[in-house]
């Protein structure tokens, strides 16, 4: 697991953004697009682009793919925020409906700010930074084609999950939909790798085995995120994720839905930004 750059950049625009939530008297998706906002989703989402620059080696991905990378943690980044000001706004008053104190406030949030803006953001950090070295070692890996075989690996020490212990040494194709799937990162956290292995030095894995393997591996409540390939899909994370629900993975938008509400804005600054060059 990586050591996450310090926090302090974020959490400043926390409160920054909480300072002027304080002064609204109501709160909307919509509201997403105010410059107050905006400003707090650009720090979070610059926070999370040093994970993927750090774990690129020089032109190891065009620029057209990093963009990608980077558009994935904006939309992250604007879905978060949006969970943020979600849970906030019922602080703002008291069982009256009065509005409380500032400093009552600001006590109640930093709750949120602990959890979303620590804890959470350094495991989203190492998530987005294994997301794109692997998107990374995997254009490398289509570029070879199937000359080799792709071979699992994990990191070997006590810390390695047993159901992912298990993945170990399989060897598939590159072709192989066990590659679709469970190609890393399988976890928060997780550290394990993929590597190119000379056919005639290794068998075949039994890819049904494999596959049950696989969804031991990514068994739990966030599963379908983790089952994605992000050199495929190039994406630090996939439609569906912590702040999102499952069927944003198909996007079947509800016109009723806040979430969905939320995410046509977020696209919308994303294209802004990126139709400026600010991505």
């Amino acid at each position: 697991m990586l050591d996450a750059p310090d926090t302090f950049s974020v959490e400043s625009a926390f409160w920054v953004l909480m300072a002027w939530f304080y002064r609204q008297a109501r709160w909307e998706p919509e509201m997403l697009d105010r410059d107050e906002v905006i400003r707090f989703i650009n720090a979070h989402a610059d926070y999370m682009n040093k994970a993927i620059t750090t774990s690129l080696e020089e032109g190891s991905l065009d620029e057209t793919a990093i963009q990608r990378l980077k558009e994935s943690c904006y939309v992250f980044s604007g879905m978060k925020t949006f969970h943020e000001l979600n849970e906030a706004f019922p602080m703002l008053t008291d069982s009256d409906g009065n509005l409380k104190p500032y400093s009552e406030f600001e006590q109640e949030v930093t709750a949120i700010n602990e959890s979303y803006n620590k804890l959470y953001l350094r495991t989203e950090y190492n998530f987005a930074h294994a997301s794109a070295q692997m998107a990374s070692r995997w254009k490398a890996f289509e570029k070879d084609g199937d000359r080799y075989y792709l071979q699992y690996r994990t990191v070997g020490d006590s810390r390695v999950r047993e159901s992912h212990r298990k993945l170990h040494n399989i060897t598939l194709e590159i072709d192989s939909p066990f590659w679709d799937k469970y190609f890393p990162p399988n976890g928060f956290n997780c550290r394990c790798t993929v590597v190119q292995v000379r056919k005639e030095k290794y068998k075949l894995s039994d890819e049904k085995e494999a596959m049950t393997l696989g969804s031991q591996a990514t068994d739990g409540k966030y599963r379908e995120m983790f089952m994605f390939n992000p050199g495929k899909e190039m994406t630090c994370f996939p439609a569906y994720n912590p702040y999102t629900r499952r069927r944003c993975a198909d996007c079947k938008p509800d016109s009723d839905n806040e979430m969905c509400r939320a995410c046509r804005i977020i696209e919308s600054i994303k294209e802004k930004r990126r139709k400026e060059g600010k991505l």
